[in-house]
Order: structure tokens, then C-alpha cells, then sequence
């Protein structure tokens, strides 16, 4: 008697094995991944200095350290490998003066930073997502020139830096490693996702990568190759003159790892795909490529099947060029399917951008560490060792000629060097809008879309925004400052328009609104849409020379605050009242009669960005 099986349970089953089957497709994309980074660890341990880098993306700890690891062990001799944390200040990156060598000799000595430290071996930027612009260019100028000038205290001196940058990143999608630093990096490797049973140790060849560079400089590259990869480059929309260049030395690099002096095409499809993928920026659609090749444009007669000539047409090579678009078009979108849509692939995963975090100011006891600066003028403070000692090392030699008996180190009041400290501050952009008059509908509508446009991205760069509006007897404040862009849409389709001008009120309330920022530690920015003619006093009467008299002193003392300002003139003509009353501000005046929204949001980022 046969035992019928339950339905459930064969549903169950069903699931196990699917279920298997997608962690065995795991395994085999994450050994798949892992083989690709292995082949680039080889490359780049024959190639360093002509590879320049790696971009290494996501990844554990563990898969990281194997993958450095396998790449130091295959290069040969020992080669230095000096690790540069993402807080690295620009002293730590090009050098300094050495202070106790430097005191002892009487002169100035340098001390070697990490960059020189790292000459001829490998530089591991960790963190690399996190380096600011100013240290990210700093390293990209040691790329290209192998050396560093270190200018610092009277000292002036040029030292070698010619290193292999190796950029590591959490893999976050907030952060991307500085385009000045992945464009001068042949390759990308994403560790993320792998499985840990498929991140195993790389083979050591360092005497196989010795033979290969040793061969490197006698493989030649036929010239037609070099115009096909630049076509390639072009038609996948990269711009970068330095894709093609590393193109063609990564396929070198392939063939002197296989002991060819002449590079062959499979050679350029290989660095084609670990090149270029990442950096492509258009590529070709299938039905684009299927409406032109059926597409009925000089029809030929048809002609009887000759089985000679199908042999001959399958022989006929394709252009280059076409194999190279197909084989990187095949890998940039084998990486969006894996889920990995990096910053160079066809879908252009958000790029994050350089937000201003408002205006740096400086302060005594936090914030990122600044210039030192004589302590004549800075009384207070903490003093900076370092930078004293720097100081005074030049002069020991005089100064114990001058005092034979002294054995001690010999230090003036003018070589105290006091601390300094920056920080970000928040900016918040306070708008004063005249909301009277005739044309008051269309400066609702412009200050409408400004404020909208300054909060679309306000929180990467942290500021906050406010509305004063200039209608009827008194000013009022329909917005204090926020970063809701659901709160300001409310408040501007609230806005009454129309009635008299009482903007001495409007620039007091302004003023007090500035002061009231800066002491919550924020800059304060003023933004005027206005045309300058106020016609109500503070005291809310209508007197004419009452409301201007009232409107000069009431823009000098929102001037007071020292808080940045722009007057936008909205006039049909240049008023000079408008003028007037922008000099008293000290204010940057506009004429935009017709003033669009994202003319206004565009001229306040510009002044936000300018700012020192």
C-alpha cells in the first residue's frame, strides 16, 4: 500500500530547494567577484606605477586585509606599504620640519610624510570617502608628479613621492571617494557582498610578476588597437583622457603575464572590461542595434545560399572597437545586475554632492585644527608646541653664540605660536519679501520657488531658511527659520499680497532675527526682495520723510549685525532709492526686474559658496 505525500510538505521541499539554489548563485557570483579582484592585484603588482591605483568599494575587514595582503605578497622585493588614515592633516600627508633633529643641528630639517614614506611601495588611503577636497588634490598632484614640495617655516624642499594609491570605501551611498582620485585609478574592485567562504588567500607569484615586468617594456601595441580603444572610449560617452592610457596598460600588462611581447585582442577585452565598465557613461541599446542592422535602407536582391560564402561571413572579423563596447557593456551591466550601480555605470547611481556646511569660523577650544598664529595677536589661547619649536629652531645657533653659557633651548616671546580651530557653522538664509503692490503675486511667486529650490538639498548642506513678509501696517514673520519644506509650503500659500510697504519694521525684525542666529552659533544671510520705497513709519503712520528717515536708520542698524545681505532690486528700472537703502544695508544690490526663482536660488548659493 503506497502512502500518498502531503501537499504542504512538497511545497516545502520546493522552497528548500530554491532556496539552495539562490545561496549556490551567491557563492558563485561572490568566487566569480573574488577572481576579478585577484586578476587585478596581479596587474597591478606588474603595472604600480603605470596602473596608479585601485579603487577598492565596500567589503569587511577580513576581505580588505586578504585582498592587501595578496597584493603585497606578489610584488617583488620588499616594497614599503604605509597606511594614511582619512584624518590625516595635509603636514602628516607631505612632511613637516623635524624639531628635535632640527634643534640639535640649528637648522631646519625636513621630516618625510606619509607620501614620501611611501615611495615606490603602496599607499592605502582608508576611509577614502571621507578625505576633504584640499588633501584629495594634494594626493592627486604626487600621482602625476612622483614628488611633493613640503613649504613649511622657512622651509622649502622637494622630496620623491611616487607611490600606488590604494582607496578604500565603506561602500556607503552618502560619500564617494573625490573624482580627482578615482580618475587617476585604472581599477575598481567591489568586495561588497561577498560571501566569507569565497574570499580565500591570493597565489603568491611574485617571481612570475618579476619575469612580467622585466618583459613589460618590449610588448608593442599595433596603432590600429590604439585607435580602436579610443573609439570605444568615445562611444561609451568617458571623457577622461586617461581611460585609453590605462587601457592599453592593462593590456599590456596581460600579455607580458602570459611571456607575449605583442599584445593581442583578447588582451584589450580583458582590460576593456576591467577598465572602462565602471567609467561608462552611455551604452548602446539592443534595439537600437537591431533597427540598424533590419533596418530596409539599400535592399540588395536575393541571392541563392552559396554554403561557401555563409563559412566566409562567419570568418570576417568584427571591428575591434565593436567587441570592445560589447565586452564592457557586458560587465557594466553584470554590475548593476549584482545590485553594485557604482558611480561610472550606465544607471549613475546617485552621486553625492560637496554640500557647504555653512561658513567655516574660527573659535579657541574646538573644531577641525587651523594655522597657528603669533601670540602678539591672540592673547588667549593654548599654546601650539610644535609650531614654537619650528619657529625657533632656524635661530638656535645665533641665539647660543649670543648666550655661550646657556645649554638650554633658547626661546623669544615672538616664537609663541597660539592655536587656532575651525568648524562648520549652519547657514540660515532669512528672506525679506515685499509683499505689497501690484506686482507683489509675481515676488511671491519668485521668493516661492527660491526657497523651495535653497531646501531641496538643504540637508547636505545644513541650512535653514526663514520668511519675513512686508505687507500691511507691521511686518510679520511667517516662517522662523526651518528646514520643513512641508512648513514653508504652508506658510507661502498663506501669504497675503497687497497694502502698504512698512519695511523699516520688516529690516528691524530682519536684524534682531540675524542676531538672534549667530548667538545660536549659525550665519545668518539676508536675502531683500524689494524695490526700496517704504511708506510706513515704526511708528505705523503714513508720513513720507517720517517712513525713509525711519528706513535709513533701520538699515544701518540691521547692518549692525554684520550679517551677509543681498538686495535684489525689483523695480522695472534701477532705483536709486533701492540703492540707497542697499548701501546703508551693505548689501550686494541686484537689478532683477524680473527676477526668476532659479536666478535668485542661484546667486544665494553662489554668495554662500564664495563665502569666506
Amino acid at each position: 500500500m503506497s502512502v500518498g505525500r502531503n501537499p504542504q510538505d512538497i511545497g516545502t521541499a520546493a522552497n528548500r530547494d530554491d532556496g539552495a539554489a539562490s545561496l549556490e548563485a551567491v557563492y558563485a557570483r561572490g568566487a566569480q567577484r573574488w577572481s576579478k579582484a585577484a586578476e587585478v592585484a596581479t596587474l597591478l603588482a606588474i603595472d604600480p606605477r603605470g596602473l596608479g591605483g585601485v579603487h577598492v568599494v565596500g567589503g569587511s575587514a577580513h576581505a580588505q586585509k586578504t585582498w592587501l595582503d595578496g597584493l603585497m605578497g606578489q610584488m617583488p622585493g620588499l616594497v614599503p606599504l604605509v597606511m594614511a588614515p582619512a584624518y590625516a592633516s595635509t603636514s602628516a600627508l607631505v612632511g613637516s620640519v623635524a624639531i628635535d633633529r632640527s634643534l640639535s643641528a640649528g637648522e631646519l630639517i625636513p621630516e618625510p610624510g606619509l607620501m614620501t614614506r611611501a615611495d615606490g611601495g603602496v599607499l592605502v588611503a582608508r576611509m577614502a570617502d571621507m578625505l576633504p577636497a584640499e588633501r584629495a588634490a594634494i594626493l592627486g598632484t604626487a600621482m602625476d608628479q612622483g614628488r611633493v614640495q613640503i613649504e613649511q617655516a622657512g622651509l622649502s624642499c622637494e622630496v620623491s613621492a611616487a607611490f600606488t594609491l590604494v582607496m578604500l570605501e565603506g561602500g556607503e551611498e552618502e560619500t564617494r571617494v573625490a573624482p580627482v582620485l578615482t580618475d587617476r585609478a585604472a581599477f575598481q574592485v567591489v568586495l561588497d557582498g561577498i560571501p566569507t567562504r569565497c574570499i580565500g588567500s591570493l597565489e603568491t607569484r611574485a617571481d612570475q610578476v618579476q619575469d612580467a615586468r622585466a618583459l613589460l617594456p618590449r610588448i608593442t601595441v599595433p596603432p590600429e588597437t590604439i585607435e580602436a580603444i579610443a573609439r570605444a572610449c568615445s562611444a561609451l560617452g568617458i571623457k577622461s583622457a586617461r581611460a585609453p592610457l590605462f587601457t592599453l596598460r592593462a593590456a599590456r600588462a596581460f600579455a607580458a603575464q602570459d611571456g607575449r611581447v605583442t599584445v593581442c585582442n583578447e588582451d584589450i577585452e580583458a582590460a576593456a572590461s576591467l577598465v572602462l565598465a565602471h567609467r561608462a557613461r552611455a551604452l548602446p541599446s539592443p534595439e537600437d542595434d537591431e533597427a540598424e542592422a533590419n533596418s530596409p535602407e539599400d535592399p540588395l536582391p536575393e541571392a541563392p545560399n552559396d554554403p561557401a560564402d555563409d563559412q566566409e561571413s562567419e570568418t570576417v572579423d568584427r571591428p575591434l572597437e565593436d567587441t570592445l563596447i560589447e565586452a564592457v557593456s557586458s560587465a557594466a551591466l553584470a554590475r548593476v545586475l549584482d545590485g553594485f550601480a557604482t558611480n561610472g555605470t550606465l544607471q549613475q547611481a546617485r552621486q553625492a554632492k560637496a554640500g557647504r556646511a555653512g561658513m567655516e569660523a574660527r573659535k579657541q577650544d574646538n573644531g577641525r585644527p587651523d594655522r597657528p598664529v603669533p601670540r602678539e595677536r591672540k592673547r588667549d589661547g593654548r599654546i601650539d608646541l610644535l609650531a614654537t619649536l619650528q619657529c625657533a629652531a632656524p635661530f638656535q645657533k645665533l641665539r647660543s653664540r649670543q648666550r655661550p653659557s646657556a645649554t638650554h633651548l633658547h626661546l623669544r616671546p615672538s616664537d609663541l605660536r597660539v592655536k587656532t580651530y575651525r568648524h562648520r557653522r549652519e547657514t540660515s538664509v532669512i528672506f525679506v519679501v515685499d509683499a505689497s503692490g501690484s506686482s507683489a503675486l509675481n515676488r511671491i511667486g519668485e521668493a516661492k520657488g527660491a526657497i523651495e529650490h535653497l531646501l531641496s538639498d538643504c540637508y547636505s548642506r545644513r541650512d535653514q531658511v526663514s520668511l519675513i513678509a512686508v505687507r500691511g501696517r507691521e511686518p510679520e514673520c511667517l516662517l522662523p527659520p526651518t528646514r520643513a519644506l512641508t512648513r514653508v509650503r504652508r506658510a507661502l500659500a498663506a501669504l497675503p499680497s497687497g497694502g502698504t510697504t512698512p519695511l523699516a519694521g520688516a529690516l528691524l525684525m530682519a536684524g534682531d532675527l540675524a542676531r538672534r542666529e549667530a548667538r545660536a552659533g549659525r550665519s545668518p544671510f539676508l536675502v531683500i526682495l524689494s524695490d526700496g520705497r517704504g511708506n510706513v513709519a515704526l511708528d505705523g503712520s503714513t508720513d513720507a520723510a517720517a517712513a525713509e528717515t525711519d528706513l535709513q536708520s533701520a538699515a544701518r542698524q540691521a547692518a549692525s549685525c554684520h550679517a551677509r545681505t543681498l538686495f535684489f532690486d525689483t523695480s522695472r528700472r534701477p532705483s536709486e532709492r533701492a540703492k540707497t537703502v542697499a548701501a546703508a544695508l551693505n548689501a550686494q544690490y541686484r537689478h532683477l526686474p524680473f527676477a526668476s526663482a532659479g536666478l535668485i536660488s542661484g546667486a544665494v548659493q553662489a554668495n554662500l559658496k564664495a563665502a569666506p
